[in-house]
């Protein structure tokens, strides 16, 4: 089986490039993947794979790489052009897959290019409900968001892609400060994500908590890094909030020092940092945005989105919990495993092969 993987880009730093390299890594130690190959618009990241760059979704169709695939999986989480190329797929000699990452709301959008490229992929993702195709996603919270598009559930299938840490973690034993609450926050630094309430909100908590915000400032709003940085001072928070621009080896090192992780966002498709703060035996706090309800596990706590001193209350509870094994956390960690996601591609890839039916989708609670 030749496996194509369409993703808009393929850069570090970025959640649906890693998840495509992740996923085009992973298909490749497959017995049943004979080639893997990537294209997209523009990728600087090391993937493993042959990477094929192509601006238009016609100039990627008639490539002989992409026309030799048997099976190709489109990933879709903001407009690419790529993405049109399903509409020209031939059933009969290729399989069409479509990997659903969701998008930031029109309404939560930073400026007018977001806007615009939101409101052309969601006309993208909305017609893929009209087609005979598989559609893959990873948490409960998108597949309603598939549902409620018209994406009949019978052809909705869980499939996550790998969160593990790069070595083995030591659940930041020997590293945590235990004269403070250490509060890890990792994302975007744009309006949707919340972080101006996580700012207001450590304005309300006392000395002993300290914040670390880690951000690709590349791919993250300029102007909202400065409001935050200036409402930080505002607040006389300077000694107690830091922003950081990890890679991927600082990035888990501030897991592991870290005792809470917040996520304050106004939307969550899945939310990454909360299982990767559970693997480094972290306690977490979210809103009941999107999909966040689903990932913190109880008793870890969710509020609403925007309301600050309900965010500072959360965190000063979750403190009391630090050091306590969660109950529920290595099972939800457990379904993004390396061989758990091995096993759902295998599932998957294999329907429609002697007449092969998905079996009962684990999804998250």
């Amino acid at each position: 089986m030749r496996v194509g993987i369409v993703v808009g880009i393929c850069i570090e730093h970025d959640a649906i490039s890693a998840a495509a390299a992740g996923q085009a890594e992973l298909l490749q130690a497959l017995g049943a993947v004979t080639s893997v190959d990537v294209f997209t618009t523009y990728g600087d990241r090391a993937v493993g794979v042959p990477v094929h760059h192509h601006y238009t979704s016609w100039s990627m169709f008639a490539s002989p790489e992409f026309q030799r695939c048997d099976v190709v999986i489109f990933h879709w989480g903001i407009y690419t052009q790529l993405f049109d190329a399903i509409w020209a797929v031939d059933p009969s000699r290729q399989r069409a897959i479509v990997h659903f990452h969701n998008s930031t709301p029109l309404a939560l959008a930073s400026n007018d290019h977001d806007r615009v490229a939101i409101a052309r992929g969601m006309h993208q993702i909305e017609a893929v409900a009209v087609l005979p195709v598989r559609v893959w996603t990873y948490s409960e919270f998108n597949r309603q968001v598939l549902l409620a598009i018209g994406v009949p559930a019978e052809r909705i299938g869980f499939v996550p892609f790998v969160i593990e840490p790069p070595h083995p973690l030591h659940a930041g034993v020997a590293v945590r400060d235990s004269a403070h609450v250490d509060v890890l926050c990792v994302g975007r630094l744009v309006p949707a994500k919340g972080t101006m309430t996580l700012v207001e909100a450590f304005g309300m908590l006392g000395a002993q908590y300290r914040l670390v915000i880690a951000g690709n400032h590349e791919t993250s709003a300029g102007s909202y890094y400065e409001q935050l940085t200036r409402r930080v001072a505002a607040l006389g928070l300077q000694h107690a909030v830091r922003f950081v621009h990890p890679d991927d080896d600082e990035l888990w090192q501030l897991y592991e020092a870290a005792h809470i992780v917040v996520s304050p966002s106004l939307h969550e498709g899945l939310c990454v940092p909360v299982i990767e703060g559970y693997l480094a035996g972290c306690r977490a706090v979210g809103t009941t945005a999107g999909n966040l309800p689903f990932v913190v596990q109880p008793p870890d706590e969710v509020v609403p989105p925007g309301d600050a001193g309900q965010l500072a209350a959360a965190i000063e509870r979750a403190a009391t919990r630090v050091g306590q094994p969660h109950p529920y956390a290595d099972e939800l960690c457990a379904l993004f495993s390396a061989d758990a996601v091995a096993e759902r591609l295998c599932e998957e890839l294999s329907i429609g092969s002697a007449s092969r039916q998905p079996s009962r989708q684990p999804w998250p609670r």
